[in-house]
Parts: structure tokens; sequence; C-alpha cells
């Protein structure tokens, strides 16, 4: 096919007129070096168009030693692999040891989530024959197969999941989707008793796929995008099906069909992210550029979409814009600071081969990795392709697709699956000064889903102001980690971290020292690193009313009054610590009753202060 040719006239004026300024990131392939070895296979005797569009991956702290962890799913025959972190950078595949067994299904997709509230993250692994597995971790080095018990044990193929709590009652609610012409019997929303058991609530929720080829459903995400709290449901779909649901706030849905969004002919993956740092997100949507103009088979031809979000649900689409549109055959996608220079940058994978050989078009099979550097320019940020010259080389049939830091370096590193061939992890060499990036784990408060699903960070540089939220969206079968990367230019301090939980108190850090894992809970008054007898004492002493116009800090709940709700979410974190100084040796490290671990700050750290009313 001849490149560039049908679209050149809408891309060239995406591409920022002014020279490239930002910092080129550069890649390494340390797969091997890792010991994440692992080449995917299938032993499905009559291969289609589904089993060529898998595995995925997901990243978790499955042990709460600090270091993350990667699950990979398999294909028929083939287990899936538990690649634990040795807390060096280096993995081990523990599925076995773990008591993972997938090799009768074949795998698709990858959802963490603790369902359960036990502190561990659980995995919810979608197949494409047999049933779902719903993998409960038991905090103690391994995993109990849970999915008939809870309720979840669908029998079609589930090409991805997404954990968020819909009602905001403080646990974790699923929603499974269905590549099919009949996606009612895979379009499902499971509402959480808050036991780890769930009820179908689908129909209920006006969440039912009606009509043959109403939604082929790829990847779902629970995300709050208008602010009120509550996730809405957004679903990228293959063959025009994509689907925005507004939450109506009463464990109902309504959809919209008209806000700007859906309009991608192929909805492959999916990222949400504030890539133009106006506290909002936007919604990226892979699909399929075919730059001869015209489909050899059934699928479109007009690439990616990226959605501005303005405010209300209506969105602007600024593809073209922002000059993302030509990812070839797009699978999965994430948004990263790749550079640390504060915006967003968004890498891709793609690639797609048809089976037995019978490709339409075979430039698709060798379709090159994409990452999109953002120019670094406010309000109007656009991106240039630099995959090459960053050392991402991947060229195969690319599904899956994560970032995160699994060395412990403070950038973030990537992650792709491919289909019938070799995963590959690309380490970021970028090497940043530690005054020049910041990561969060949270620990909820009461009342609030696990990990803090549903809370959004926003951190305060200077004149900048970067937001992330935490939240269990496919990119394409795969999940990141609720672990939140902020880079940044350098700074000795960080002026402000604040956290608004789902139950919408705020947590505040000020003058916090950059180049740290901060594990952040609600509760530590003192701003000693740990909820304990000064803490209590300051509710005590301020117990009342607000005085008018005063900053409150014991007014975790922000009603007003220092009161019994703010005594109790003090009790609920006694003797959590708030911080984690990352530091090598994994017996620095110890855990606290909910899972995670804590660590001390050293003496030479600035004081940070955790308070709750604005």
């Amino acid at each position: 096919m001849k490149r560039y040719l049908t679209w050149l006239a809408l891309i060239a004026p995406a591409v920022n007129a002014t020279a490239m300024h930002a910092q080129i990131p550069s890649f390494t392939d340390r797969t091997s070096a890792a010991g994440v070895t692992f080449t995917h296979l299938t032993g499905v005797p009559d291969i289609g168009e589904a089993e060529m569009m898998t595995p995925g991956v997901g990243v978790a702290d499955f042990n709460r030693d600090g270091w993350l962890d990667l699950f990979v799913q398999g294909g028929l025959g083939q287990n899936s692999a538990l690649f634990i972190n040795n807390c060096d950078g280096t993995f081990v595949d523990q599925a076995t040891d773990w008591g993972i067994d997938l090799t009768g299904v074949e795998g698709s997709s990858v959802t963490i989530g603790d369902v359960d509230g036990n502190g561990y993250p659980d995995v919810y692994a979608g197949v494409l024959n047999g049933r779902n597995h719903l993998l409960l971790n038991t905090g103690q080095g391994g995993f109990i197969e849970n999915a008939v018990d809870a309720g979840v044990d669908l029998q079609v193929n589930t090409f991805g999941a997404t954990f968020g709590d819909i009602e905001l009652d403080g646990d974790l609610d699923l929603y499974t989707a269905m590549w099919s012409q009949f996606s009612e019997d895979g379009c499902r929303l499971f509402v959480n008793d808050g036991t780890g058991v769930f009820v179908d609530t689908t129909e209920g929720a006006g969440l039912l796929m009606q009509r043959p080829g109403d939604c082929f459903a790829f990847s779902p995400a629970l995300v709050d995008l208008d602010g009120d709290r509550f996730p809405e449901l957004v679903v990228a779909a293959d063959f025009g099906t994509s689907r925005y649901f507004v939450n109506n706030t009463d464990g109902t849905f309504t959809g919209l069909s008209d806000n700007g969004t859906c309009t991608d002919e192929n909805g492959m993956g999916s990222a949400f992210a504030d890539f133009d740092n106006d506290g909002d997100l936007d919604w990226f949507v892979t699909s399929i550029f075919d730059d001869d103009g015209h489909a050899e088979a059934n699928w479109g031809i007009t690439g990616n979409r990226l959605y501005r979000n303005e405010g209300g649900h209506r969105y602007t689409d600024v593809t073209d814009l922002t000059g993302v549109r030509n990812g070839y055959w797009g699978w999965g996608a994430s948004f990263a600071d790749l550079n640390h220079d504060g915006f967003l940058d968004l890498v891709m994978t793609n690639g797609f081969a048809y089976p037995n050989g019978g490709d339409p078009d075979p430039t698709f099979v060798n379709d090159p990795a994409r990452v999109w550097i953002s120019d670094g320019v406010a309000n109007e940020p656009a991106f240039t392709e630099v995959a090459a010259r960053a050392g991402v080389t991947h060229t195969a049939a690319g599904k899956g697709l994560v970032t995160f830091d699994y060395d412990h370096d403070g950038d973030l590193d990537i992650v792709m699956t491919t289909n019938l061939g070799d995963l590959v992890l690309y380490r970021n060499n970028t090497n940043p000064p530690r005054s020049s990036w910041v990561e969060l784990d949270l620990v909820a408060p009461p009342g609030n889903a696990p990990d803090g699903f549903g809370a959004v960070v926003t951190v305060r540089v200077g004149p900048d102001t970067l937001t992330r939220v935490v939240h269990g969206g496919m990119t394409f079968m795969s999940q990141e980690p609720p672990r939140l990367h902020f880079g940044f230019r350098s700074v000795a301090t960080i002026d402000e971290i604040r956290i608004r939980w789902p139950d919408a108190t705020v947590t505040v850090l000020w003058n916090v020292v950059p180049g740290q894992l901060l594990i952040v809970n609600n509760g530590d008054l003192s701003g000693d690193n740990v909820v304990g007898l000064e803490d209590l004492f300051i509710v005590l002493e301020s117990w009342g009313r607000c005085p008018p116009q005063a900053l409150c800090i014991a007014d975790l709940n922000r009603d007003g009054h220092v009161g019994i709700v703010d005594l109790l979410t003090v009790l609920a974190n006694w003797h959590t610590g708030t911080l984690l100084t990352l530091m090598p040796n994994p017996s620095s490290y110890r855990r606290h009753p909910n899972g995670h671990p804590v660590r001390h700050l050293l003496h030479d750290h600035a004081p940070v202060r955790v308070v709750g009313d604005l």
C-alpha cells in the first residue's frame, strides 16, 4: 500500500508547526535481563480471529512488598505467568507456587482489584473458552479460585473487564465486555454485595445490550468523567459500537449518543488521562488506520480518536490537532510522562495477522509501535512520533500494553504482549533526578474502595498543576497499576499534593520532597508520618465546630466540625504509616494491617503534613 497519501492533508496540519523541543526518552529491551521471558502460545486446533487478539497483561504489587509484579495471560495448554519482582528489578515466574493453573483455558483479559477488601489485589482472568476465573489473593503468597461462588463465572468470551465503585459504597463492582453481535450475554454489570460476592444488575442498571450488533465490546472503563465522583461506564468497541454511559448516581446509567465521542470505527484499546493539564480526563481510543484510503475487508480506515473533555459530558475531537490519528492497526495504549516535562506522552502497540496467513492486507502484520511525545505546549499540546528514535522497535502483533516503574528508578517503563510471540519489556533510560518525580500508592480511608479506586490526585509544582485518577480501565485486555506517577521539571520541594477521595474527603500534603514513593492514608494530622496519639490529641483539642473561614485540619470529612467521624477515621488508621521512601533493600519494608508496606521517612527529608479540610 502507498504510505501517507489519503490522510496526509489531514495529518500534516496536526504536527506542531514549531520545532519540537521536548526531550526524546531512550528505551532498552530488558526482557531477558529482567527475567520476564514469555512466548504466547495456543493449543486451539482451529485458530480463529478471536484467538489472534490476545493476550492481556496486568500490573500490581501482589505481595505488598512495595515492588510491582506482572500477571500475563497464556493460551490454551499454556499456564499464565505470575512474575514476582525480586525487589531489584528482576522477576521470577511463581504462577505454580501461587496456585495458578489456567492451562485449560484460552486466556484473554487481566483485570485487577481487591474485591474482598483484605488488602491484597485479586485477579479476574477473562477467557475465550470455558469460564472466567476469579483468583482471590490470600495475602500469604497464593490465590484461591472463587468465580463460581462469587457469581462471576461467565462462560462467554471476555475481551475486557473493569473494576470500579459505581455506588460509592466502598467496594469494587465489575463490568465485563464481550466481543460479539450477541454481546448482551457477556456485557454485564456485577455489583459487589460488600463481601466479594456479586449480583448481576445489568438490566436494572439500564445497561442491557438489546439487539444484535449493539456493542462488540473490547475495552471498558469505570471512571468519573464529570467530577461528581460517581464513575461513568465507557466502552471502546469494534465496528462503530463504542458506548458512553453516564452514571445517574443511583445504580443506573443513561447512554449518550451525541456528545462528540464514539466516532471511532473500530474501537480497540482505550486510555484516560488529563493530557492537556486542564484538570479533567480526556479519552484516547485506538482503531485502524488504513493509509491507502480503502478497506480490503470489514474494517474502518480513519484511525485513532482523541476526545478532549470540555466538561458536562461534551467532547471535542482533537485527533488531527494533536497528530495521533495514524497508529496503524491499533490495540493497547497508555498515557505516561516518559521524559518528566510535566506533560503526558502516549504509547501504543499495534499489528494484526489473520488466522492461517489469510491476510487481506499483509502490511498490517509488522506494524511498528508508536511513541508520541508531547511538545509541552500548555492548553494546546500536540505530539511528535519518536518510537524508532526512542528505541521502541516492536513490530510484531502487539496486543496488551502497560506502563509502570518496574525498577524503582522513578521513570515509567513499557511492557507489550505479542499474539503468538514474545512479551517485551522496554526499560526507560531517562534516569531522572530525584527532584523530578513522585509516585503514590493510596490507602483508602474507611468507606472508600480499596487502593483508592476513584480518587483524584493533583500535584502542584510551581505554576503547574498535574492531575491523575486511580481507575481500573482496560488499555486493551490489560490493566495498569493503581500506583500513580507524576513527572515534572526539577524542584526542591513539591508545593502541594491533594487527594480527593471518592467520599469527598480530602488529604493534603505540603512541601513534599520529590523522588519518593509515597503511601498516603487519611488521619496523620501531626505530620510525623504515623497515625497515633498526637493525631488523637489534635482531634480532641479541636472538638466542635470549626471557626468560620479557618483551616480546620482535624475536620477530615469536611462537614464543618470535628466530631465522631473524624475520630473514627484516625482510629481506623491507627499506627499506619503515611510515606514510603524508596529503598533498594526489601528488608527495609514492613506491612501494616491492610497489606500495604510502610517505612518512616528518613530524618533528612522535609516535614510533610496531612490534613483533611480545605
